[in-house]
């Protein structure tokens, strides 16, 4: 039982092995993949959200660089700055004329917060009107002299927080007559609106926007709004790099900021993003691959156990008869369904008992008839041995006897002492020719049993050799069924490979948001062609062990063949040897009908052995026959002393044999008391 759960293990662990290692292979390497490909994506896709943050603020910006041209290309403006020097009611004109155009300028852009223009003598006029200190200088603020330094162009001032609090940017815009400078014209713009919407937008993975000033003062920032952010390390890398676009990385936050640099405010826009939150998605499907593929291990781990049992269970009850059998005991029987080469050494074994049955009850039989001869021998060894020890006392008071008419007999002797030699050898050479016979005849018979047991051996090998073409046949057959599931297998390795290629299709009108999942498509694609590749190599392998099963059925064909001329070989001996027992037959029954009549002539020569008694001649030949008699006396009481020794030796042999046979039981327990 230990080795059989021992087989099971090492059918079981190999296999689990082998999925555990493929598993975590995929899951590693896909993980792996899957977290670059998403990373990837990911920065792709913020590079483009920060891109959307730029053209935003761009826009934005660009509405009020556009309205500024225009505002400083009017005439009014023009007109009012070239009235300065003019009449009061010229001045007076323009001055409500630029009044009119401020108003409607800051009805359209809803942003301003005021619109103004500033002349070179200092002259300022502001719509709303502010109240502002008599000694306020516009021609020394920041947003005149950078104007008046970038004569073609708006410029953009610093982002700063006003007395209310509110971040403020100026835009202004020089205006000359020919090379003389008449005026600069600007607008404070509030930021609100475009911080606002800056904030509300949802960027993803929870990450936040951020617009920092060329100083690097955040206009935009959910915690360090109007902070200076130059010496974070996060922001100190990207606004001292020297490209308008980057990624910026901290170590130790393990942040990410995707930035774009805005052109005319040198205004950094991005977005701050957690590379946790990055590769999440690719952490979760990881996840999901280590749970389906542990279920799916799990799953196979118990098929497999499941079959391993299946396939031990008939094996594991093949030992036990086998052991019961080593015990002796050949009433063991075992019972295997189907027809796999499991189940054909079943009925195999099964076939081999009842065979070894039948020899060994043969072999009982034989011991039991050879020890019921020996018995009968050895009381006729005994009663021979009886016999001839009388025969010698008897035969030495006849020798005294005819010592005394040894005389009278020696006339008679001489007469028929001739005669009785040729009786004498006749009889013996009839009794040899009798022994021959008998020895001829049970060679002949001794052929004849063995011609039978080659019958037999022959026609248990043909049917060995009919079961072998069989199992052959039938693997044949188990190999095409193989073959039409490889098929199978290569028909869901193609319908694989096309839903792969559909979801990588899928995943492709997905954009960005598919690309994970056109990843794990091509890898399930990769598997699909690798499982119809060794299905291929199966099919291969399937065709030479079919090539092999049918050189092999030629062979067993080949096989039958010759034991049937074999068979027909026997059958010949057999009948020769037929012929051969009648001619012994015929020839032992006229050795018996000579040695009859050899018989009669020694009873004929007795009587004239008793006609011739008278004579002296008679008494002194049958003393010498006595003598000689007495001798063979002899002999034959040793050859019978022997017979007795080789009796006993041979009854020992007889119950080791019955020994050896009864430590198999083959008979019913009715059989055996009956016996």
């Amino acid at each position: 039982m230990n080795k059989l759960k021992s087989i099971r293990l090492k059918f079981i662990v190999p296999i689990a092995i082998l999925l555990l290692v493929s598993f975590a292979f995929i899951i590693v390497f896909t993980g792996w993949k899957v977290e670059e490909k998403t990373k990837a994506d990911v920065l792709e896709q913020t590079k483009g959200i920060v891109k959307e943050l730029e053209h935003s603020s761009q826009q934005f910006l660009q509405k009020y660089d556009e309205s500024i041209q225009l505002l400083s290309e009017s005439q009014q403006v023009k007109i009012y700055g070239q009235s300065i020097n003019a009449s009061a009611e010229a001045k007076s004109l323009a001055e409500r004329d630029l009044q009119e155009i401020f108003n409607q300028y800051t009805r359209l852009y809803k942003d301003v917060l005021n619109v103004y223009f500033a002349a070179p003598n200092k002259q300022f006029k502001m719509v709303p009107a502010t109240n502002l200190s008599n000694n306020y200088d516009p021609t020394s603020q920041s947003w005149f002299k950078l104007a008046v330094d970038n004569k073609k162009a708006a410029v953009w001032s610093e982002p700063y927080e006003n007395d209310s609090g509110t971040y403020v940017i100026t835009v202004s815009k020089a205006l000359y007559s020919g090379k003389n400078l008449i005026g600069v014209v600007g607008a404070d713009i509030n930021l609100t609106s475009l911080t606002n919407h800056i904030n509300d937008l949802d960027i993803g993975y929870k990450g936040y926007p951020v617009i920092m000033a060329e100083n690097g003062d955040a206009i935009v920032h959910p915690k360090e709004k109007g902070n200076n952010l130059t010496e974070q390390p996060l922001f100190k890398r990207a606004l001292s790099s020297e490209k308008d676009s980057g990624i910026a990385f901290d170590q130790g936050t393990e942040q990410l900021f995707i930035y774009q640099i805005v052109n005319d405010t040198n205004w950094t826009v991005g977005a701050v993003f957690n590379e946790a939150e990055l590769i999440s998605v690719s952490q979760e499907i990881r996840n999901i691959l280590l749970i389906t593929a542990l279920s799916i291990l799990m799953i196979m781990i118990v098929v497999i156990y499941y079959l391993s049992a299946k396939i031990s269970k008939p094996i594991e009850q093949l030992n036990q008869s086998v052991s019961e059998v080593a015990k002796g005991n050949l009433h063991t029987k075992v019972t295997i369904k189907g027809r796999d080469e499991v189940a054909q050494l079943g009925h195999s074994f099964n076939h081999m008992i009842d065979n070894m049955k039948n020899i060994i009850a043969v072999v009982s039989q034989s011991a039991q008839n050879v020890r019921e001869s020996i018995t009968e021998l050895n009381t006729m060894a005994q009663v021979s041995a009886t016999s001839s020890e009388r025969t010698v006392v008897e035969i030495n008071e006849i020798a005294v006897e005819s010592a005394s008419s040894a005389d009278k007999a020696k006339s008679a002797k001489e007469q028929s002492e001739g005669l009785s030699e040729i009786i004498n050898a006749v009889s013996a050479k009839t009794e040899k020719m009798s022994a021959f016979s008998l020895d001829a005849d049970h060679a002949n018979q001794q052929g004849v049993h063995h011609i039978h047991s080659l019958q037999q051996s022959n026609e248990t090998s043909k049917q060995f050799i009919d079961s072998t073409e069989q199992v052959i046949t039938e693997l044949g057959t188990e190999i095409q069924q193989i073959e039409k599931i490889i098929h199978t297998i290569t028909d869901i390795s193609a319908q694989t490979n096309l839903l792969a290629l559909n979801a990588s299709i899928e995943a492709a009108r997905a954009g960005t948001y598919g690309k994970g999942f056109s990843v794990v498509a091509h890898e399930v694609r990769k598997l699909a062609e690798q499982s119809n590749q060794a299905a291929q190599e199966i099919q291969e392998m399937i065709e030479t062990i079919l090539q092999g099963s049918n050189k092999a059925v030629n062979q067993i064909v080949q096989t039958k063949e010759n034991f049937t001329e074999q068979t027909k070989v026997v059958k010949q001996a057999n009948q020769i040897f037929e012929s051969n027992s009648t001619l012994m037959n015929n020839m032992k029954e006229l050795i018996d009908s000579l040695h009859l009549d050899m018989q009669q002539v020694a009873v004929r020569k007795d009587e004239l052995l008793d006609l011739s008694s008278y004579m002296a001649a008679l008494s002194q030949q049958t003393a010498v026959a006595c003598e000689k008699v007495n001798n063979h006396t002899d002999e034959q009481l040793s050859a019978v002393q022997s017979v007795t020794v080789a009796t006993e030796q041979l009854k020992g042999l007889n119950q080791e044999l019955q020994q050896s046979v009864q430590r198999f039981h083959f008979q019913d327990e009715a059989d055996r008391l009956v016996n």
